[in-house]
Parts: C-alpha cells; sequence; structure tokens
C-alpha cells in the first residue's frame, strides 16, 4: 500500500526546468507526484521509476481548455498528474520515449500575456503594502521609539516579511522577462537542469530564517514573562538602574502605596522590555514618603505643612548601537518638546552650572549628551542622557538637588560601561 508524503517545493514558478528535473529525480527514489498545493508537493511511495515530467502553464482553472480534455498529450504519451494555478504538470516513462509536448513558442506566449501582467499588479500591492509600513515606522513622529518598544516586534517581523516577498517578486519579474526574452530567441526549457545547489542553498536560509522567527519570538515572550510590570520590593537590586533611596539617601524613606490592579501596585512598579534594536529596556517607578518631614518648597502643589513625598520616574534604553541611541536621545527630546504638559528647553555647550534657569542649554563633561529641564513653580526636574548606546530618562519630583541626580545618573553610566 501506497503512502503519501509531502515535501516542500523549494522552486519557484519561473524555474521550470530545475522543478521537472527534481520530480524525475525523486520518481528514481520511488516517490512518485500526486498532487501539489501552494508550499508543498505531495508524492505516492512506490518502486522507483524514471519519469519525465513536463510542467504547462495556462489560465487558472482552465483544464476542460487544455489539450488533454481532446485526448491529445495522452495520444502522445503524457498523463495529466495534477494541476495548481496556473501549473499543469504532465509525465510519461523515460523509456517511453513520448514525443515532447510543450514548445517554447507556447510557453513564451503565455508568459507574454498572463505571467508579466500578474506578476506586475502583484508587486505593485506588496510595494504598496510596504510603503505603508515604512511610513509607520519612519514617516511618522519618533521613529526609533516606536521600533525600540517591544510592542512592535511582531510588525518588525511582519515589515521584514513583506520586504522579502517584495523582493523575490521583483526578482521573479526580471527572471520572467529573461526567460521570455530567452524564449522568444528560440532557447528551449533545459528540463535537466541541475538544482542541487539551489536547493541545498534554499533550504539553508529557509532553516536560518525559521531560526530568527523563533529567537525572535522566545525572546520577546521571555522578556515579557520574565519582566513583566511588578510592583517593586524595597530590597530591589539591579545595578542598571538607579532607585528613589539613591536620590533621597534618607533611611527612613518608605514607599507610599497607590493605586492597585492585579495585584500590582502601579505608584511602585518595575518593568522590562526587549527589542532587537534596544536589547535592554527597563523602567521604575516609584513614589515615597518620609514620615515626620515636610515640604521645605512652597508652591501650588506643596505646602510646608505637607507631608514630604516624592516622585520618581527611571527609564533606560541599552541600544544595540550609538548611532540608534543617538536617533533615539534625538526621539525623546522630539516628544518631550511634541507632547510634553510643558515644554522642554535644548542642552548646551558649556559646563552646568551649580543652578540651571529654565531657558538655558547646556553640555556636561560626564556625558555624550544631556538635556535638563527644571520647574521653576514645582520641585521637579526632567532629565534625558546619554552615554555611549545607553540612554537614560529619569523624571524626579523631590527637593534633592540637581547635581546630585546627575552624579547618581554617571555612576550608573559607568557601571554599564564597565
Amino acid at each position: 500500500m501506497s503512502k503519501a508524503i509531502a515535501r516542500a517545493i523549494y522552486f519557484t514558478d519561473w524555474e521550470i526546468g530545475e522543478t521537472e528535473s527534481w520530480f524525475s529525480r525523486m520518481s528514481e527514489q520511488g516517490m512518485h507526484l500526486k498532487s501539489l498545493n501552494r508550499r508543498s508537493a505531495i508524492f505516492d511511495t512506490g518502486d522507483g521509476e524514471k519519469y519525465r515530467y513536463r510542467i504547462c502553464l495556462g489560465k487558472r482553472g482552465a483544464y476542460n481548455s487544455l489539450p488533454e480534455a481532446f485526448g491529445e498529450y495522452a495520444e502522445m504519451g503524457w498523463e495529466l498528474v495534477c494541476e495548481h494555478g496556473t501549473r499543469f504538470v504532465y509525465r510519461s516513462l523515460e523509456a517511453s520515449n513520448a514525443r515532447e509536448i510543450y514548445g517554447s513558442d507556447k510557453l513564451e506566449q503565455w508568459l507574454s500575456k498572463n505571467s508579466w501582467k500578474e506578476r506586475i499588479w502583484t508587486n505593485l500591492i506588496l510595494l504598496a503594502a510596504a510603503m505603508l509600513f515604512i511610513y509607520a515606522f519612519f514617516w511618522r513622529k519618533y521613529p526609533i521609539l516606536i521600533l525600540v518598544e517591544s510592542r512592535s516586534n511582531a510588525q518588525i517581523l511582519l515589515f521584514v516579511g513583506i520586504l522579502q516577498t517584495y523582493y523575490l517578486g521583483l526578482k521573479g519579474l526580471f527572471q520572467v522577462k529573461k526567460l521570455r526574452k530567452a524564449l522568444s530567441d528560440g532557447t528551449e526549457i533545459n528540463h535537466k537542469k541541475s538544482w542541487e545547489k539551489l536547493l541545498q542553498r534554499r533550504k539553508i536560509c529557509s532553516v536560518l530564517c525559521s531560526l530568527v522567527v523563533v529567537i525572535f519570538f522566545a525572546a520577546t515572550t521571555y522578556y515579557l514573562v520574565r519582566h513583566s510590570a511588578k510592583t517593586i520590593p524595597s530590597n530591589f537590586v539591579d545595578s542598571r538602574v538607579i532607585r528613589l533611596s539613591e536620590i533621597e539617601d534618607n533611611a527612613a524613606l518608605v514607599h507610599r502605596e497607590g493605586r492597585e490592579y492585579r495585584g500590582i501596585d502601579w505608584s511602585n512598579y518595575t518593568s522590562g522590555n526587549w527589542s532587537p534594536f534596544a536589547p535592554t529596556i527597563l523602567r521604575i517607578v516609584e513614589r515615597g514618603v518620609i514620615p515626620g518631614r515636610n515640604w521645605e518648597t512652597v508652591g501650588p502643589h506643596t505646602e510646608s505643612s505637607m507631608e514630604y513625598q516624592p516622585h520618581y520616574e527611571f527609564d533606560l534604553y541599552r541600544l544595540s548601537a550609538v548611532w540608534l541611541a543617538k536617533l533615539l536621545f534625538r526621539d525623546l527630546l522630539d516628544w518631550s518638546v511634541g507632547d510634553a504638559t510643558l515644554s522642554y528647553f535644548r542642552y548646551s555647550t558649556s559646563y552646568a552650572p551649580e543652578k540651571i534657569a529654565p531657558n538655558e542649554v547646556f553640555d556636561h563633561p560626564e556625558f555624550d549628551k544631556l538635556f535638563v529641564r527644571e520647574e521653576t513653580v514645582v520641585p521637579e526636574m526632567h532629565i534625558f542622557a546619554m552615554k555611549g548606546s545607553n540612554v537614560v530618562r529619569v523624571k524626579y519630583i523631590g527637593e534633592e538637588n540637581l547635581e546630585t541626580v546627575l552624579e547618581e545618573i554617571s555612576k550608573l553610566f559607568e557601571r554599564l560601561m564597565s
């Protein structure tokens, strides 16, 4: 009893000679073609017999219009094995010496009338899809910020898949054009064309692509599970982060409990993400309180009679390359100018003074790039710092001075780059 076995097809529609030669080799090994689908061929197992295969191209669903319907090919010794889309596969025993059925003139005529037009439309559609993704990632605001976020990983993979499909389609368009020219010049299809090296190369590429996809999603899943949002404990230690306790440097500091949802205190939590562009993305949010201490700063939201409750947000991006860090830093500044409630200000080329005016821009000797905005009406500061391929964002509401926060960021960069 024969057994059906499926094998992936690594040859394209225009690689007719390679496909026919492969089918013939499979028949010698006792695997005889039974049917085709988009990605694979189904073989029946049996005794090894040498068959010749011919792939004829025709209009989709045009079985009744083929010469087979009138018995012409059958009389010449050819059997219709199967059809899929525009491909109709015939075979005959090599020992029968059946007369050739499909000349270059018919194939060239079919390619001129059908395949060329279909491939143009297919490539235009794929190009439109690729342009939509390019717009989504590169022509919108903050493209690098979007790319490094883990939620875009699946979209990135899909985008790469569309680009690959478009490349193969474009390559096919030129290959069909080349085939048409060869046929019009009277060159016949080589039905015994070598396919072994091409098949090996395609298999290796397929395995590598599959591994990339598996590793991509495994890494994303791992980071989302391992570094999903969770309440940050007071004894949490990670050399890649800065804690509120390091800035306040007060043993009496404790967490102020906030809104809890699904077991997470969203006033005191940590989370992490992963992206091929930023292998490490960490976030910390903390709201603290120092019992017995009141605010010294008097403003719209702080009074001397109010208990001192500092607030802290920390984001770390460790990028894959320095040039990505520079682009991300620019995006973060653009985001802060475009989407922050209060406008930010740019950095300068002078050393940081002891106190920074709201509209002063500056550089700092410890960082490659630095941006600081200090509010004048509330004890609040926003900092973006970059060194090497590391970018840090800090939002701090409290009464510690800027130099203290910058010193902690400098220590962090030393740890990250040591």
